[in-house]
């Protein structure tokens, strides 16, 4: 179950490119601590990166 919450999640990040763990949340149906949890294990194992959000449009 670990591995496919794990899944999930990275597949939404793909696709999004950026999005929110509060976004995540809502969209896989984990709780916010779960999301944390699965984004923490990503981080440390530098499948992602995190990042300020952007702001489409400026320069």
């Amino acid at each position: 179950m670990k591995h496919m919450n794990q899944q999930k999640v990275l597949h939404l990040i793909y696709n999004a490119g950026s999005i929110s763990r509060v976004e995540l949340a809502y969209k896989t149906g984990l709780t916010q601590q779960t999301i944390t949890n699965i984004v923490n294990r990503m981080l440390q194992e530098k499948v992602v990166i995190e990042g300020l959000p952007t702001t489409s449009g400026r320069s």
